[in-house]
């Protein structure tokens, strides 16, 4: 027996049954409802059809109600999650808001910073170099116009990080110029030998007259600074120590440091030395106490600044720094005032 056989047998069949069943459904049959002995009975006559059909009509509307009561939850439930989305979306923006007035504000300080910084570089710089305020021009223009209310929170972020960007360049050139300044004041003699700021200046570089004979003029070679007795003497700048000895006639006891560039610095006249010959300082390290050994007329230190074999005025490298300047402006107004007031040596 073939396959189309057996398929158009199955399909009679089918139809047969579906035939018989639909005239099943569409005869009509009788009830009669006894209610009692003496009671009339009811007839009720129906074709079984009808109620297939109100059960059917009655699961599909059950199952209607069904869908659309759950798609009611459901769109409760998204509008609710929707309202929490949003109201968590207005406390970001308001913290945008908040941070975007916070960058604002330090932009300002930052832009002063700059300002102050950028006026240290202009006084302490003799490179030759600009770093003026023009080179941050950007950012201040960046400030102005952020705390403009007519920009966008968005806008104004993207507007303040280009322009932090922009100024980085010239910052990071200014850091670096300020930090070669640094190293540099720290490889020079720029540190006021004495450690106590009590002690003055009591003799200057330069043709004086001798403060032991009083008659005689002659090439005083470095910078008398006086003080008390026992004061801790420090190194001028960072060095190796080249020579320690003691000159009965001149010095007395002396320490010489050398640095970098050739110079050479020499602390004379010491009650006691603390370091050695071949001894690394570094700037500020105490190298010994201020005495009164040797030719003297009282207790100080005789600083000298040597370049290779000639020497030089110690106020050139140490009005390199402001504290020194000022102490060194105060003598020489004093001097103005009142006339030389050194003699010591």
């Amino acid at each position: 027996m073939t396959d189309n056989k057996i398929k158009r047998i199955f399909r009679q069949h089918v139809q047969s049954r579906a035939i018989a069943v639909y005239a099943w459904l569409s005869q009509t049959v009788t009830l009669i409802l006894v209610p009692g002995t003496h009671s009339r009975a009811v007839t009720v006559k129906f074709r079984p059809l009808w109620p297939i059909i109100f059960l059917i009509s009655v699961a599909v509307v059950g199952a209607m109600s069904t869908v659309v009561l759950s798609n009611s939850a459901k769109t409760r439930l998204v509008r609710a999650s929707l309202a929490g989305e949003l109201d968590d979306s207005r406390q970001v923006l308001d913290d945008v808001h908040s941070q975007v007035e916070s960058m604002v504000q330090l932009m300002d300080r930052f832009q002063n910073t700059i300002s102050l910084f950028d006026s240290e570089l202009e006084g302490g710089s003799d490179s030759g170099t600009d770093y003026s305020a023009q080179d941050f021009t950007d950012i201040t223009a960046a400030v102005g116009m952020v705390g403009s209310s007519n920009m966008s929170d968005i806008d104004r972020l993207k507007l303040l990080n280009s322009s932090m960007e922009n100024s980085m360049s010239p910052l990071k050139e200014s850091l670096s110029l300020l930090a070669n300044q640094q190293r540099l004041l720290r490889e020079l003699p720029t540190m006021w030998p004495v450690k106590n700021r009590q002690a003055r200046i009591s003799f200057l570089f330069g043709p004086n007259l001798d403060p032991i004979s009083r008659r005689r003029w002659y090439l005083h070679r470095g910078l008398d600074i006086a003080g008390n007795p026992g004061t801790p003497l420090v190194a001028a700048a960072g060095g190796k120590v080249a020579e320690v000895d003691y000159s009965p006639t001149g010095y007395g006891n002396y320490v010489v440091i050398k640095h970098k560039y050739g110079i050479y610095t020499l602390y004379a006249h010491q009650q006691r030395i603390f370091v050695s010959v071949g001894d690394i300082v570094s700037q500020g390290d105490t190298i010994g106490l201020m005495g009164a050994t040797g030719r003297v007329t009282g207790p100080h230190v005789h600083f000298e600044i040597r370049i290779g074999s000639q020497i030089v005025d110690p106020i050139v490298y140490l009005r390199m720094s402001d504290v020194n300047r000022k102490e060194i402006d105060v003598f020489f107004d004093r001097k103005q005032r009142f006339g030389y007031v050194g003699g010591r040596d």
